[in-house]
């Protein structure tokens, strides 16, 4: 009986020192992930973000907060993730090929209280229901004000215009992600207007244009014709990116076919 009490007592022993050690190869994870997301802040800090955009509503009324410090990257990474498109939070063409820079559904002619109370409904209700479908997500929600709007701006923006470089074009022309369009050969078209085979050129389907800049400039504008050509920014995120977006999301699951960029820092952070 006393040899089985000992018994006893040595298992529970043995039981109570590996749960020590358990606790304390938990405590060394934890430690550890929370050593590289400070260093990682830390890295982030110093060098900025190219994705760091503020959303205020300071045109309609003063804050009674301060703003929020959104990082797109985060959210497209996680809209990716969840197999959704740009367009769940943007404004789009009817076929999801474009996109806009605007909030989906949000106007100018909005009162505060109506903008305010649009933007706490859709970014928390998608944190909500992210949480529910992957428990690993953690998204602030209508309780935790401060996670949001904090006065903190530690982290700056650090953006540098995109570039497209020179192989680009034989990239495109081989990738079997863009097919081309109905009765062409090539898949030029797809970016571009119209290649004038005589002429050796690309022109816009008036003729005119030898390139993209011929007609989208800095600003949008109206040309004598009457047509009105967007701004070379917003033609390029409109197409481009959604493209690359669009690409990436549907490519066939192990596929090993090169996508291109699509978020803000791949294309205008510090490693562009």
């Amino acid at each position: 009986m006393k040899d089985k009490r000992i018994l006893l007592c040595l298992g529970g022993l043995c039981c109570l020192c590996a749960l020590f050690v358990f606790m304390g190869f938990g405590t060394n994870i934890a430690t550890a992930q929370a050593q590289k997301d400070a260093a990682a802040a830390k890295t982030e800090k110093a060098q900025g973000r190219a994705d760091r955009i503020t959303l205020g509503l300071t045109q309609k009324k003063g804050l009674e907060l301060p703003a929020v410090t959104f990082f797109h990257d985060k959210h497209t990474d996680a809209m990716s993730k969840a197999q959704k498109s740009c367009d769940s939070c943007h404004e789009s063409s009817k076929d999801s090929q474009s996109i806009n820079f605007g909030f989906k559904s949000v106007s100018n002619s909005m009162s505060y209280d109506e903008a305010k109370n649009f933007y706490h409904a859709k970014c928390v209700g998608c944190h909500v229901e992210a949480m529910k479908l992957d428990k690993t997500i953690k998204a602030p929600v209508l309780t935790q004000c401060r996670s949001c709007h904090s006065t903190r701006s530690e982290v700056a923006v650090a953006f540098k215009p995109g570039k497209m470089s020179e192989d680009s074009h034989m990239t495109h022309q081989e990738s079997p992600n863009i097919p081309p369009l109905k009765d062409q050969d090539t898949n030029c078209g797809v970016c571009h207007h119209t290649f004038d085979a005589q002429a050796k050129k690309l022109v816009a389907d008036d003729g005119n244009g030898a390139n993209c800049n011929s007609c989208h400039t800095k600003v949008d504008q109206q040309l004598a014709d009457g047509s009105k050509p967007m701004s070379l920014k917003k033609a390029s995120h409109m197409s481009c990116v959604s493209c690359h977006y669009n690409t990436a999301k549907n490519a066939a699951e192990g596929s090993t076919a090169k996508t291109a960029p699509y978020t803000c820092n791949s294309c205008h952070g510090q490693g562009a």
